[in-house]
C-alpha cells in the first residue's frame, strides 16, 4: 500500500509536535521585551528533525515517500563489467533499482549482505535474469549492466530534505515523530 504524501514546512511540523507536547502558541497580542531563556523553538525543531531522520531509516520503505531518480542519474559501466550509479548526498535509502536490460527490478542490498561476495566473480555475479544492486555509501553498484548500452529505467530513493525544502510526510512518519510526545 502506498501512503499519501503531504509536503509540510518544518515550521508546521514543529507546531504540531509542540501542541502534542503541551506547548501553546505564543499570543499575538503580547509584546516581548526581554528574552534570555532557552530557545524552545530551536530545541523542538531539532527534535522533529531527529525523529524524521530516524523514521526514514527505521520505517519500512513502503511507508515512506520515495522519489524516482532514473532521469536524474547516470549509469557508468566499469571495466570489470559492473555498473555504478552516483546518488545525491541527501539520499537516505534506496528502494528498487531496474536497468533497461534487466527483466525485473531488485531491492538494493546492503554492502554487508552475503550476496555481495558473489559479485566479485564474473561467473556468479548477477545479470539480466537475476540482477543484483548493492548500496555502498552514496553509490549503487549494479550487476551486470549490458555493455552495449544500458540505462536506468527506475531508481526509487528516500531523501532527507535539504535546507529550505518542505518535508515529505506520510501518516506513519507523523506517528513516528509524535510517538511518546504526549503530556
Amino acid at each position: 500500500m502506498m501512503w499519501p504524501v503531504e509536503k509540510m514546512p518544518i515550521e508546521q511540523l514543529v507546531d504540531m509536535f509542540a501542541l502534542r507536547r503541551g506547548f501553546e502558541p505564543l499570543r499575538a497580542d503580547c509584546e516581548v521585551s526581554r528574552t534570555d531563556g532557552v530557545d524552545m523553538r530551536q530545541l523542538l525543531e531539532y527534535e522533529v528533525r531527529s525523529r524524521y531522520a530516524s523514521a526514514l531509516i527505521t520505517l519500512p520503505i513502503e511507508q515512506l515517500p520515495t522519489e524516482d531518480l532514473s532521469s536524474k542519474v547516470r549509469l557508468v559501466v566499469q571495466s570489470d563489467g559492473s555498473g555504478v550509479i552516483d546518488l545525491p548526498d541527501n539520499t537516505v535509502r534506496v528502494g528498487e533499482v531496474k536497468l533497461s536490460s534487466w527483466l525485473s527490478s531488485v531491492r538494493a542490498a546492503d554492502a554487508t549482505h552475503p550476496l555481495v561476495a558473489a559479485q566479485a566473480n564474473r561467473w556468479s555475479r548477477g545479470g539480466r535474469y537475476e540482477p543484483v544492486a548493492v548500496l555502498r555509501g552514496n553509490r549503487v553498484y549494479v550487476y551486470s549492466p549490458d555493455r552495449m548500452g544500458d540505462g536506468v529505467e527506475s531508481l526509487t530513493v528516500v531523501k532527507m530534505p535539504v535546507t529550505g525544502e518542505p518535508f515529505a510526510v506520510t501518516e506513519p512518519i507523523l506517528n513516528a515523530i509524535n510517538m511518546n510526545s504526549e503530556l
